[in-house]
């Protein structure tokens, strides 16, 4: 054994020894001023612990400051140390005890005095012989007076680890220079751990992984769920039904997985030459274009993001691409309907304007492209852009720039359950060169990464902020836009929720860091770089927690199940014949050879966790409860409302029910 005394050490660093003494394992060492003796001997663990006392004063000063205890033992299977600090100075009592796994442990440890109001708890885990991890839900510390403190965890302790994690009530801001430098070391370790990296030129940055192994296991799936994204889902009898009807084609602007991309039409762009004459008949007597337009009925949705973005090959074939604009109108009945179609950005002699008017299967054909131009607008701009890359930089940033103890960190990590998982995985498999896209879609990988670096370049706050969206598009007034009526209601009922957070120092860091990574620092883009009032950050609360639930769920939902819309003709991920040029020369066999061969990626269906469904419980304080308890209260009253009107509804619009509203982006 080596020989070393305490006294040298002056009460700081550690040594160890171990050994077999007469078939006994013996371990004897010095851990931060403790002698600590193990003997070990037919599954029976002895641990005799022993501070010495003329470095007692040291050792309170140089660990805690003011107070503290400790406890040591086998947990779960696993050797762990607490650690207790406290505002007040005290004795260094010693406990041992062996618990079983899966079960809680009390132990009563007796202090010479009184600790005070315990501000942090530290576990030190150990590993002796084999691996065995050990998910940590929390610390509860009951003190003489029953005062109970509870310390939030729920994080995985792996290999040999020491974790420490502050009291769930909200304290003053780092009042004491132990809780200050607890802040500044957990952050600078999350920010070791998880950093950026480009993954393609004008995209969101993204967290510097390669593959889901790499994950911290907190950030992974925590069971085995979807490996690939070609699920087979149920028959969308209604859609296979109804896939050719123009009020069917209309609807799906409004209700449909892409119902961002359609605004009013007060006036019709130079590049979309429809005349009055045109589209006479399809308005109703007693009315013309210029008249409907004046009276917001008239609607459009252009696909110039797509200009020019090349087409690749699938199995060696050609495929296609284009760039339509689409006119449609609001009849008197109340439904949307297409009116007019355009199927590049230049028109032409060679870029008819197609009418319902047409022969059938070119007027079938030019909505089958629209369709086709809308798969691409819905899969890599709102559900990929909008809702997966923007929902990793809110939660990359808020992993660097908050710590666990922040109101903001503890409000929204939730939204952000397996949602790095997800996008990893999307990065090996779907995403990538020789990934699901590039065999199912025209674009391929290099149509993708031109499409995405496009498609941010349009965003804006605003548009990323329901009300403004809704406001900006035209959209207040048509009725039958259940996206905007469900989406107003939990808009609303987030916004009451989060604005009980505060802003600071740290939440202007968090706002930069997503001001820079998430958006490139694209001033234009209206997104804040900090946030200086309570108004200014409950909106962004309000948009991040959103963006993760509710604007996923949107866009997500209806890709599955017997109400998806990813039916092939009705959405297309590929087209094997060009544009036509001309009218009059398309025929049922041409159509059926222009479809793609492959259906377009299925994504799996995972085990759900819903909005309002908060299963760590961070907040201890009796207010944050209370209105946690409000908000799923009326998340209870949205679900009822929603499922009364679709009781009698032809085609229910259910995206949004809180029973389908993941609370994260996690498929």
């Amino acid at each position: 054994m080596e020989d070393k005394d305490p006294e040298e050490d002056g009460g700081k660093g550690s040594w160890w020894w171990w050994g077999w003494w007469e078939g006994v394992l013996v371990v004897v060492g010095w851990w931060e001023g403790v002698l600590v003796v193990g003997l070990w001997r037919k599954g029976v663990l002895g641990i005799v612990g022993r501070v010495l006392g003329r470095w007692r004063k040291k050792i309170l000063r140089r660990m805690v400051g003011r107070g503290s205890w400790w406890w040591w033992g086998w947990w779960e299977g696993v050797w762990v140390v607490v650690g207790m600090v406290g505002r007040g100075l005290g004795q260094l009592p010693t406990a041992k005890a062996v618990a079983p796994p899966s079960q809680e442990k009390d132990l009563t440890v007796r202090c010479e005095q009184d600790l005070g109001p315990i501000v942090l708890i530290r576990l030190h885990k150990w590993r002796l012989f084999l691996e065995d991890a050990w998910f940590c839900k929390d610390v509860r510390v009951t003190a003489p007076d029953g005062t109970l403190y509870r310390f939030p965890c729920y994080q995985w302790l792996e290999g040999v680890i020491t974790v420490e994690f502050r009291e769930g009530k909200k304290l003053a801001d780092d009042e004491l220079e132990i809780l200050r430098e607890h802040r500044r070391r957990e952050l600078k370790e999350r920010q070791e751990a998880y950093q950026w990296k480009t993954f393609a030129e004008g995209w969101p940055r993204c967290l510097n992984v390669d593959s889901v192994l790499e994950l911290d296991s907190n950030v992974r799936f925590s069971c085995v769920r979807a490996t690939n994204f070609n699920a087979t889902p149920l028959v969308p009898e209604y859609v296979a039904a109804h896939w050719r009807e123009d009020d069917f084609f209309g609807y799906q602007f409004l209700n449909g997985n892409n119902p961002i991309v359609i605004r009013q039409c007060a006036a019709l762009p130079a590049k979309f030459p429809v005349t009055p004459q045109m589209v006479a008949d399809f308005l109703g007597g007693g009315t013309d274009l210029d008249k409907e337009m004046r009276e917001g009925r008239i609607f459009i949705v252009d696909y110039d993001v797509l200009d020019d973005i090349p087409a690749g090959t699938i199995h060696g074939r050609q495929q296609y691409i284009a760039a339509p604009l689409c006119l449609l109108h609001q009849g008197a009945d109340g439904l949307l309907r297409p009116i007019a179609i355009q199927l590049s950005q230049t028109p032409g002699p060679t870029s008819p304007v197609f009418l319902p008017s047409d022969a059938e299967w070119d007027w079938l054909l030019a909505k089958t492209w629209v369709r086709n131009a809308d798969f691409y607008s819905h899969q890599l701009l709102t559900h990929l852009l909008r809702t997966h890359l923007f929902g990793e930089v809110f939660a990359v940033a808020t992993l660097r720039q908050l710590p666990s103890c922040h109101p903001i960190f503890k409000l929204l990590i939730p939204h952000f359950h397996f949602t790095l998982h997800i996008n990893t995985l999307a990065r090996s498999v779907l995403i990538n060169p020789g990934g699901i896209i590039d065999k199912v879609s025209s674009g391929g990988t290099g149509g993708l990464l031109l499409l995405v670096r496009r498609g941010l370049e349009k965003v804006t706050y605003a548009s990323l902020c329901l009300p403004d969206d809704i406001r900006q598009r035209g959209m207040t007034q048509i009725p039958n836009y259940r996206y905007r009526d469900d989406g107003m209601i939990l808009w609303e009922t987030i916004r009451r929720w989060v604005t009980t957070g505060r802003g600071g120092p740290m939440g202007d860091a968090w706002a930069m860091e997503i001001f820079v990574n998430g958006f490139l620092s694209r001033t234009s883009s209206g997104i804040p770089s900090s946030l200086r009032t309570v108004a200014e950050l409950g909106k962004f609360l309000t948009m991040v927690v959103f963006t993760c639930s509710v604007q996923h769920a949107a866009v997500n939902n209806g890709q599955v199940g017997p109400r998806s819309h990813l039916l092939v003709p009705n959405a297309p991920s590929s087209m094997r014949h060009p544009p036509p040029t001309a009218k009059g020369k398309t025929f049922l066999q041409h159509f059926l050879d222009t479809l793609p061969e492959l259906m377009g990626p299925r994504p799996c269906v995972p085990s759900q966790r819903l909005l309002g469904q908060y299963l760590e419980e961070r907040f201890t304080e009796a207010e944050p409860r209370r209105i946690i308890r409000t908000f799923r209260g009326e998340l209870e009253e949205i679900r009822d409302l929603l499922e009364e009107r679709n009781h009698v509804a032809t085609l229910r619009y259910n995206y949004l029910n809180p029973l389908e509203t993941e609370n994260s982006i996690s498929i």
